[in-house]
């Protein structure tokens, strides 16, 4: 018998060559060598083919100019804006929605007016007040170192006057418990004008006639007539004295005023000077 074949030795792997550290001056390349055993396996072996060319420069990066004014960025948006708007001609370009210039009016059309109606009309100018007018004419009144003046009133007579004046000077003269103290009265030259003298442009003076309470008989020509007796203030106007009268008898609405004989008073004199030394007062309806 034959002895069996020696088993083939283990294939061992040839350990790789160490590779040259690589060089910016050569170049390596990998290429295959076969195997002197014919195996399959592939050495890799490094040639050097040689030195390799020195890489070329890389430009340098274009420098940016920092833009820190606003008005330069402005300009130049406004210029790009306005190339984009313009063509090579130098005319501007229309936008879609833009007219043509043909159809863009200059003037806007006049609008017809009908024939039936009347053009407008300018409003007249009112004249410019009159500069020569009259001075307006005043009446000085005086009393207890106060003086006032008031407008003349055409037609006014002395007792209308001195209420006038009194309530312009502060009020009614009365105590502190709101009774009067006394009547005022109208003077010219020291002297009290008469009831129914009529006021003209000029000085005069204020008195104050005392107050006195006299008990009056009061009688009121309704049907039937309405007698009565009440006090009365003689230095307030007549007037005051016949409203409260009228209130306090409950005379129906209407006029009423103090008769002399059949005429009616100015409500404007003094109780003292309608009652006179007597004691009895007459109402009545005033027309």
């Amino acid at each position: 018998m034959s002895a069996p074949p020696e088993p083939p030795p283990p294939h061992r792997r040839r350990p790789h060559r160490a590779a040259a550290p690589a060089t910016t001056a050569s170049r390596r390349r990998l290429r295959s060598a076969p195997d002197p055993r014919g195996s399959d396996d592939v050495e890799l072996e490094v040639a050097d083919t040689g030195p390799s060319p020195a890489p070329l420069p890389l430009p340098p990066p274009p420098r940016t100019r920092a833009r820190d004014d606003t008005g330069m960025r402005r300009s130049a948006a406004a210029a790009l804006l306005e190339q984009l708007r313009t063509s090579g001609t130098g005319a501007r370009r229309r936008y879609r929605n833009e007219p043509p210039p043909s159809a863009v009016a200059s003037e806007p059309e006049p609008v017809p007016m009908p024939s039936d109606v009347a053009p407008p009309v300018a409003a007249p100018i009112a004249p410019p007040p009159p500069t020569d007018l009259p001075p307006r004419r005043m009446v000085d009144v005086s009393w207890s170192g106060v003086r006032v003046s008031l407008p003349w009133r055409t037609g006014e007579r002395a007792p209308s006057l001195a209420l006038r004046a009194a309530f312009a000077m502060g009020g009614y003269p009365v105590d502190p418990l709101g009774r009067p103290l006394g009547g005022p009265r109208i003077c010219a030259d020291g002297a009290p004008l008469p009831p129914d003298a009529v006021i003209e442009p000029g000085a005069y003076e204020l008195e104050v006639v005392a107050a006195e309470v006299r008990r009056v008989d009061v009688q009121v020509r309704t049907d039937p007539p309405l007698r009565f007796q009440t006090l009365v203030s003689t230095a307030i106007p007549i007037g005051w004295v016949v409203g409260g009268l009228v209130r306090l008898a409950a005379l129906p609405p209407g006029e009423w005023a103090a008769l002399e004989g059949d005429a009616p008073v100015d409500g404007d004199r003094l109780a003292l000077e309608v009652l006179g030394g007597g004691a009895e007062l007459v109402i009545g309806p005033a027309r």
